[in-house]
């Protein structure tokens, strides 16, 4: 990795920038580095007077230094090749001598525990040694040599070689403390703690026995499962741990989850339920037809690489907190563990699961598309650079924690960056909940918070447990993702008022005060923090009374800039600025664009908003293209390519008739009628999701300018809506067609649907694609690899024997028209509907259009759904009464 690409951490209470080094996973080290130092320093100061917390202190810092000395001479790496000529910029080498003639203990402002930490890490010049075979670090703990002559200061290392250095004197540190009792009890604590942590990112509700006290904390061999994670119905992950120092000396341990995979795949349902033991002696049913996928984690004081071996899913405790950073739906990690775990899982040679895991996701969510599995698959090292790559992108939102006093990045649930200046975050409240009759430990709470990465940077909660309502947490989440907008579009002006001001950054809350404000004082509250330090956080919280709020909002673009411009000169008060310079970034705020638009109308059904429709995982849409080029394989369709007539044909002959049978396949083992029902439920939510979004976008195009294209956006919505749209009503079309009802036993999930939906989209796809050949509309060539993997080719020129759909100039000019202005509830009525159709509706079915529209407002005015449904059943008399 370039040395040159710096990261951004926090180390206790400093911000402090680092380099890769020569380890493969600097980001995962350091992070395991501060748990163990929270496990175990107590022990270790009682020991040396220092603890790891004070060698990671120190290591850090001294490549901060070095890299403050350097940064500005720094010229980006050029793009050259091993036989061209090597040159360093002279200005680099400036740098560097006046680095190298300083002593950097006189920059460091180190404690006196951190003292003793670096004279730890000191040895002396003569016993210098380069260990190239070393499995940690060439230099051993040493990270300073004294030389012997009083007149010369101390040789460092190199900053690239710290990290390494980093991880081979925690991991020796750790190890200086095996036969500390109480020390082996705390790092088993704390490797059981951050196991469970990371697998709340997939369920917030984990099956365990009751906690033990950490004086019954057993070994971690692996000989017991420590949880169930429930996934969807009767899916479930069963997770051990094994602690590297915990394992036998010889033979390889029986793995207590692998073994209960192994007793469900093998187990009749016929024969009732099987009961298995969890950690801690509890016990817990297992119903029949249930799945288990078998997860092991390993931990350890250093950097582990796990090999996976048949029949289970193996990873190291750093690898899944990477897994549950980087996952994008609640079961990825089931659908990754199932896929290694997989008795039909070729043998493979990998050095570590995250290189497994970012081809696997890259890849559609699965190892191989086609319909010939290999017999053994490599996975190529260095996947880890991911890990460095997105802790350089996301440093500007780990400053912008710090000086807005929220917790590090390593601490939170979830972090992405929307854009260059805004970024959001979640933290986990303290205190998870443990269920003692269910045998359920449940997630804490937690807080999310969206950043407007200014200077200084500004934290808006995002999501609160103490709001009240669904319709308050939709309310704030709406004010606060206008308001950090909002702020970002003062930036300039924000940071001008700050620049002589001692001010790390602001932190805003938002609560409802509903009646608690008088009418002098408008709508919207202020309220600082009572406590005022220099140097630290500013603290403030905005009351709104959202009932008065939306009302003067509703209609009025800039009335969220007006009710709220007051509040924001008093933010600025509150940081220090004078009232002049408060009030002059107010006039600037209120002739910015809008940045909240409510408009308040009669809901047009009963229920006011859906939720959103169920979506396809690409898991499944890689599932069903590998299961039907299976079938391709097994109908005896050879490789090769396939164009014209012979394409039409193959799509006929096969791929369209073989992705029916897969999505009838998938509809027989449910209840016909509960796929009708809910397919029914389905579209209602895509066209109320798509009017809902596409009414957003017109009061976006109507009152903002935004850095992004609402026409793309609204393109890539009526697109995604069309295709699931599309897909669900040929669910239920099938289901309609199906005279099989054996599969009652299964119920419809929304990992079920989605499997459904990605048979349905490819059957959709080869119909399309058939109609396409058939009309030459878009030559298209089919690429039947040996492997039988397949890929579509379409020719964007016309010929003389076809013609080109743009279809993606179609679906933008589409989409302009639906952002034209409109009226909202300005409903098309029977009068501009063509004579012609009009008549034609009369003579075949004797209504009108008239007639129709009138049937339609009716139903749509139902009262009578059931709980949390938004379609109703009812005779065809009481629909027409």
């Amino acid at each position: 990795m370039d040395p040159t690409n710096v990261a951004t951490v926090r180390v206790g209470d400093e911000l402090l920038r680092y380099v890769p080094g020569l380890v493969e996973r600097p980001i995962a080290d350091l992070s395991r580095a501060l748990r163990l130092a929270a496990a175990v320093d107590h022990r270790l100061m009682w020991r040396y007077k220092f603890g790891i917390a004070n060698v990671v202190r120190v290591a850090l810092k001294y490549v901060d230094f070095c890299l403050r000395s350097q940064l500005e001479s720094w010229e980006p790496a050029p793009d050259i090749r091993l036989s061209d000529a090597i040159s360093i910029p002279a200005n680099e080498l400036t740098a560097s001598r006046k680095l190298l003639s300083q002593d950097p203990l006189d920059s460091l402002q180190l404690e006196p525990a951190d003292l003793l930490a670096l004279e730890w890490m000191t040895a002396p010049a003569s016993s210098v040694k380069f260990d190239h075979e070393s499995p940690t670090s060439p230099f051993g703990r040493a990270l300073r040599y004294r030389n012997k002559d009083a007149d010369q200061h101390d040789r460092w290392l190199p900053p690239t070689y710290v990290p390494e250095v980093l991880a081979h004197a925690v991991s020796e540190l750790v190890g200086g403390l095996n036969r500390d009792k109480h020390a082996r009890r705390a790092l088993r604590a704390s490797y059981i703690e951050a196991t469970r942590r990371a697998l709340w990112r997939f369920s917030k509700t984990l099956i365990e026995a009751p906690p033990r006290s950490l004086d019954e904390m057993r070994p971690l061999a692996g000989s017991e499962i420590h949880w169930l994670v429930p996934v969807d119905g009767v899916k479930f992950i069963a997770v051990s741990i094994l602690y590297a120092e915990d394992l036998p000396q010889a033979g390889s341990p029986s793995i207590a989850c692998v073994r209960l995979a192994e007793q469900i795949r093998a187990h009749n349902p016929s024969k009732g339920p099987i009961s298995t033991k969890l950690a801690g002696d509890g016990n817990i049913t297992l119903l029949p037809g249930a799945t288990v996928v078998p997860l092991i984690i390993v931990a350890g004081t250093s950097h582990l690489m796990s090999p996976q071996m048949p029949g289970q899913a193996t990873m190291a405790l750093e690898d899944l907190t990477w897994i549950a950073e980087t996952a994008t739906a609640d079961d990825d990690l089931y659908r990754f563990a199932r896929d290694l775990s997989s008795p039909d899982f070729p043998s493979s040679f990998g050095w570590e699961a995250i290189n497994y895991w970012e081809p696997w996701k890259a890849n559609g969510k699965t190892f191989f598309k086609g319909g010939i599995s290999p017999t053994h698959m490599h996975f190529e090292a260095h996947a880890g650079d991911a890990e460095w790559e997105r802790a350089v992108a996301l440093s500007s939102l780990e400053s912008a924690l710090y000086g807005t006093g929220l917790p590090a990045l390593r601490n939170a649930e979830m972090a992405e960056s929307s854009s260059g200046n805004v970024a959001s975050v979640a933290f986990d409240r303290p205190g998870s909940k443990y269920d003692i009759r269910r045998g359920t430990h449940h997630a804490p709470e937690s807080v999310a918070w969206t950043l407007a990465l200014t200077t200084p940077p500004i934290a808006i909660v995002r999501s609160d447990p103490d709001w009240t309502s669904g319709q308050e947490h939709q309310f704030f989440f709406d004010v606060c993702g206008g308001l950090v907008f909002a702020f970002v579009s003062i930036g300039e002006s924000w940071r001008n008022a700050h620049k002589e001001l001692d001010v790390p950054g602001y932190r805003l809350g938002l609560r409802s005060i509903d009646g608690q404000i008088g009418p002098a004082e408008g709508v919207v509250d202020f309220s600082p923090s009572m406590n005022i330090v220099e140097g630290a956080t500013r603290v403030a919280t905005w009351g709104f009374d959202v009932e008065g709020f939306v009302e003067e909002a509703d209609g009025n673009p800039h009335a969220a800039n007006i009710l709220t411009v007051a509040s924001l000169e008093q933010l600025l008060e509150y940081g220090g600025n004078d009232f002049s310079i408060a009030q002059e970034i107010g006039k600037e705020w209120l002739t910015r664009g809008p940045f909240l638009i409510l408009e308040t109308k009669l809901a047009r059904t009963k229920l006011q908003r859906l939720p959103n429709p169920w979506a396809i995982n690409q898991s499944d849409q890689s599932a069903a293209t590998a299961s039907f080029a299976r079938r391709l394989h097994s109908a005896g369709v050879q490789p090769g390519r396939y164009s014209g007539e012979a394409a039409n044909s193959l799509v006929q002959e096969h791929l369209a008739p073989t992705a029916l049978k897969e999505l009838n396949d998938r509809i027989a083992m449910h209840d016909t009628q509960m796929i009708i029902d809910t397919g029914m439920e389905q579209l209602n939510r895509v066209v109320d999701h798509l009017q809902y979004e596409q009414e957003n976008l017109t009061r976006v195009v109507r009152n903002l300018v935004t850095e992004w294209d609402p026409i793309t956006r609204m393109t890539d919505l009526a697109s995604e809506s069309f295709e699931i749209r599309q897909s669900n009503e040929i669910i239920v079309e099938a289901a309609l067609r199906s005279q099989s009802n054996a599969g009652t036993d299964h119920p419809v999930t929304h990992q079920s649907w989605s499997a459904l939906l990605a048979a349905a989209e490819a059957y959709r796809a080869m119909t399309l694609l058939s109609e396409g050949l058939h009309h030459r509309v878009t030559r298209t060539t089919i690429d039947i690899s040996s492997t039988y993997e397949l890929t579509f080719q379409h020719d964007e020129c016309a010929t003389d024997d076809s013609w080109v759909l743009e279809s993606e100039a179609f679906n933008t000019a589409a989409a302009s028209i639906r952002l034209a202005p409109t009226i909202d509830g300005d409903v098309p009525s029977a009068d501009r509907v063509n004579d012609a159709i009009d008549l034609a509706l009369l003579e075949s079915f004797g209504v009108s259009t008239f007639d129709l529209f009138l049937t339609l407002q009716a139903l749509a005015q139902w009262e009578t759904f059931g709980e949390y449904q938004s379609i109703a059943f009812a005779s065809e008399e009481e629909a027409v009464s």
